[in-house]
């Protein structure tokens, strides 16, 4: 018998049995060693165990951070960080969007609404790392048995054992041992985190039933510093009797600036509360059928505030996943498992204070926003409330058939989705004055915001998804193994069940929104077939060296969140813009000229395909030491019919007798565009499949298991990814704009993409320290994490609306001077030189190109001080002292993309840089007893 042999998720393991010739009379006992070298699959993966997640230093304690070991592996550092679009990080994996990856837990898909991680939205953690045994990140031509848009991380959760054992933890952080942010003035800001649970899991019945539990607590408050721009006392006794209770809502203010604004500094705590619960329960019902039901239950909580601290923001998420499995073993070449899931994400956001002089507007909604240029923003804000609901009820079955020297995988995926969900944009109405004396006189430019019996939001959309495949992994020879799959992708075309959806169906001749049945024109998934090859060669026989290599088509069909907005900024909701209005109720009297309906955040209705990438790899490893690895090797892939905005209904063009395109002109003083293509509309931002991508890779890994008291895990990423516009997507700012610059012309943004990175190195390791003696003397461990990037591209834009495009999400580029080098006498104030910049006439386009700078690089060290003092023989009290950034590099985020200002002149910030990356120096200790 082989006892000791590591299995792990995803793993195919090969071994040699040695069979040694005795007499009649003797035992005969197998033997074999584990190689370490992959000589029967194609796939490019890596892998996490138990030991990284347990011993190296992770900040929250969030297990996803493990994710960025992997070769290519990468978070986008532009990505949203809000409630709206989910705190918890994206990553780029091999050239792949940070968006669409699948992310399995015991095979079920337990991403957010806006396909993010793990971790509880409001707070950004992935909690929970007590309960998860181990997880593999595939990022290259893996088998047909997964989905994702060409990345997966799959984990696995622990379960109970015939012994008991677990844990139970405090770690502290707190501001008195961190070092000073670099643009904090005096010291770090107030800061106190806990995160505190225990673990245990053990036998209900020896040999037949065993359970295991977790549960972790996080509770953190940050003290937040805020300047707010207020009226002074003087000012406010100029305001009308109608505005007066209005202006007396903002704090006195401690400096006058003049002009009637004053400012004072506010503190806005921002406090966190999450609760994780892990429940697992095994049975064996017979030596031929197995199963298991796992439920978690992650509610967090984050309550908010700005520089007016009078409208707290109250976030909230409660994410609920649930499966039971079945596995049932029919002979020794013929296993099935089948299972059953439900997934509950559910993400909210409210300001409920209410004051009675913003009630005035429409009572019992929130407050109306106040919007006064020169002043910070009274009321809630205009972008909730808001709830993302989701309930995904999953059916899967997979077969393993060994028949012969093939290995036979086949199986399929159904999912019913039920999206109940609300966006209330504007829902409380936004009044915007251009100044102070403005606010004071009552006189509001404009106010946006829907009127009663026009302002329903919700949105209920339902869809099935259905993925067969099938997978062959054949050992042609004994060297030579082939793998061969098809997956087909298949969903539904989304409907709504009240039949709430209204869209532009001809964006050129349409004169209103036409009611829709469904999301889109014909169905955009009907031939998502995703072929998967690769081939796999022990060069000598020996297990030791295998040269390996494969293709693959990953396609990612239109999730929820990529139309939602198309659909909930459409009647039934119906937000108008009253120029000159009544105040302090609109809609008071004639409203103006009616506003023209327009897209921001819209979808084309005719779309017929679904974005896919095509991934292709040659890779050698080879096991250079007992237990050490290495592997390096080409990795590339190409993405198609990717979504990027456009606006379908821009202004129409001008050819001046040089060819230069004019969108508008100045008339009176005044910048006026042109015309639009389709009078009855505004602009008509639309999201469609026309982005290309492309991605060469280098990567090259060292893997050490543990042994010898020593663990450790290189890898450095050499990459270039090109792609053309990229769509917002919920995923933050991009660097510079979502759309294309020229709205006739897509290839003007060809360029860097925005998550690009040329250079990603790590090194992790666990160093289990040589000392030996009494329990004060042995059980030193130090581990940690070294992490170096290059920094990610940006775009210098205009800073404002120069091509009179009026489309809010393409702030034209200036013109770039020929031979002007933008690096020179490059500095945290000047990271790029404006002098490389000119503003090109109103209406007009610059000709400067799309991420032509890169940001400052990015690194830094965390390190892990561990004692483990033996207690009893099972019984261990662990103290660690956690140091993140412990060099306490500066690492510097993106400049000032505008390098001029609304009224031409040049931006006197253009270029600088104000914010960082990461953290300062933060240290966390803590004490974990382990049984």
């Amino acid at each position: 018998m082989r006892r000791g042999i590591p299995l792990t998720v995803g793993s195919r393991p090969v071994i040699d049995l040695q069979l040694p010739i005795g007499q009649a009379e003797e035992t005969i006992s197998v033997t074999g060693d584990l190689s370490q070298v992959e000589t029967t699959s194609s796939s490019v993966s890596s892998l996490v165990n138990q030991t990284q997640m347990r011993e190296l230093p992770l900040n929250g304690r969030n297990f996803e951070q493990l994710i960025l070991l992997a070769p290519g592996a990468l978070s986008y550092p532009a990505g949203g960080s809000s409630a709206l679009v989910g705190r918890a990080a994206t990553y780029s994996v091999s050239g792949s969007r940070p968006e669409g990856y699948g992310m399995l837990l015991d095979g079920e898909n337990i991403q957010n609404w806006w396909q993010r991680g793990t971790g509880a939205a409001v707070t950004g953690t992935s909690l929970g790392i007590e309960a998860i045994a181990e997880f593999q990140t595939l990022t290259n031509t893996y088998s047909a048995e997964f989905g994702g848009n060409g990345a997966v991380i799959n984990s696995a959760t622990k379960s109970g054992t015939n012994s008991f054992h677990g844990s139970v933890y405090e770690f502290l952080r707190n501001n008195a041992l961190d070092a000073r942010n670099f643009f904090e003035l005096k010291s770090a800001a107030p800061f106190r985190r806990n995160q505190f649970g225990a673990s245990v899991g053990g036998p209900v019945k020896r040999n037949k039933a065993f359970f295991f539990f977790n549960y972790e607590g996080l509770r953190q408050h940050l003290d937040q510093t805020f300047q707010a721009f207020v009226p002074t006392l003087a000012a406010r006794a100029q305001a009308v009797p109608s505005v007066r209770p209005i202006v007396d809502l903002y704090p006195a203010p401690t400096t006058d600036l003049g002009g009637g604004i004053g400012t004072l500094i506010t503190v806005g705590g921002q406090t966190a509360k999450e609760d994780y619960y892990f429940g697992r329960f095994d049975y064996t019902l017979s030596p031929t059928d197995t199963m298991f039901v796992r439920y978690v239950n992650d509610i967090g909580t984050l309550v908010a505030t700005t520089a007016i601290p009078l409208w707290p923001t109250l976030d909230r998420s409660a994410n609920r996943y649930s499966t039971i499995q079945e596995r049932h073993i029919f002979s020794p070449t013929l296993l099935n498992s089948f299972g059953f899931a439900f997934t509950r994400p559910d993400t909210n956001e409210t300001q409920p204070n209410k004051y009675p002089p913003l009630q005035q507007a429409f009572p019992g909604r929130q407050d109306v926003t106040i919007s006064v240029n020169g002043l910070s923003p009274l009321g809630a804000n205009f972008v909730n409330p808001f709830r993302f609901l989701q309930n995904k009820f999953t059916v899967t079955d997979d077969v393993l058939w060994t028949r012969g020297s093939h290995s036979l995988r086949f199986g399929f995926r159904v999912r019913r989705q039920q999206i109940n969900s609300f966006s209330y944009t504007y829902w409380n109405g936004n009044y915007t004055f251009t100044s102070l004396q403005a606010l004071l006189s009552g006189t509001p430019r404009i106010f946006t915001g829907a009127r009663d019996g026009e302002a329903y939001g919700n949105r209920d959309f339902r869809d099935t998804a259905l993925a067969p495949y099938i997978q062959d992994d054949w050992k042609v020879r004994r060297k030579l193994t082939l793998n061969a799959g098809l997956r087909y992708e298949f969903q539904t075309d989304p409907t709504e069940v009240h039949g709430n959806l209204h869209n532009v169906v001809n964006p050129v001749k349409d004169t209103a929104y036409t009611s829709v049945p469904h999301a889109f024109k014909t169905n955009p998934s009907l031939w998502n077939l995703d072929p998967r090859f690769g081939f796999a060669y022990d060069v000598f026989g020996d297990h030791k060296t295998s040269l390996r290599g494969g293709f693959g088509l990953f396609h990612d069909p239109f999730q929820t969140y990529v139309f939602f907005s198309g659909y909930v900024g459409t009647p039934p909701f119906n937000s108008l813009n009253q120029e000159n209005p009544s105040f302090p109720i609109p809609f008071q009297g004639t409203i103006g000229p009616q506003p023209l309906p327009a897209l921001t955040f819209g979808t084309v209705y005719d779309i017929r395909t679904t974005p896919y990438q095509m991934q292709w790899n040659l890779n050698v490893q080879r096991e250079i030491f007992r237990d050490t690895a290495v592997t390096v090797g080409y990795v590339g892939s190409r993405g198609v019919n990717l979504l990027s905005f456009r606006d379908y209904n821009p202004p129409q063009v001008e050819l001046d007798a040089n060819g230069v395109q004019h969108f508008g002109k100045i008339v009176n003083g005044v910048g006026v565009s042109n015309p639009r293509l389709n009078p009855n509309f505004g602009t008509l931002t639309l999201s469609q499949p026309s982005s290309l991508s492309r991605y060469n890779a280098m990567q090259l890994s060292v893997n050490e298991r543990f042994s010898n008291s020593v663990q450790t895990y290189f890898s450095y990423t050499f990459s270039h990814c090109v792609d053309l516009a990229y769509t917002y997507g919920g995923l933050g700012g991009n660097n510079g704009t979502s759309a294309w610059n020229n709205p006739y012309d897509g290839s003007t943004d060809k360029g860097s993409c925005s998550y690009d990175i040329r250079h990603n190195l790590t090194l992790s390791a666990v160093y289990r320290l040589p000392f030996r003696g009494n329990r004060i003397v042995e059980g030193w461990q130090l581990s940690g994490i070294e992490a170096f990037r290059t920094g990610v591209p940006f775009t210098v834009t205009t800073g404002f609306d120069t091509a009179l495009l009026g489309n809010n999400f393409a702030t034209p580029r200036p013109n770039r001077v020929a031979g002007c080098d933008i690096k020179a006498n490059q500095s945290r104030i000047h990271w790029y030189s404006p002098d490389c910049f000119t503003l090109q006439p109103i209406g007009t386009l610059g000709n400067s190109g799309r991420n032509i700078g890169t940001s400052p690089s990015y690194a830094t060290l965390d390190i892990n001080l561990a004692k483990d003092t033996r207690i009893t023989e099972a019984t261990a009290l662990q103290f660690r002292a956690e140091f993140f950034n412990i060099l306490n590099h500066t690492n510097f985020s993106t400049p000032t993309l505008g390098a001029f200002s609304s009224s031409g002149t040049p931006n006197p910030n253009a270029g600088t840089i104000t914010s960082i990356v990461g953290t300062s120096r933060q240290i966390q200790f803590a004490l974990k007893l382990l049984f």
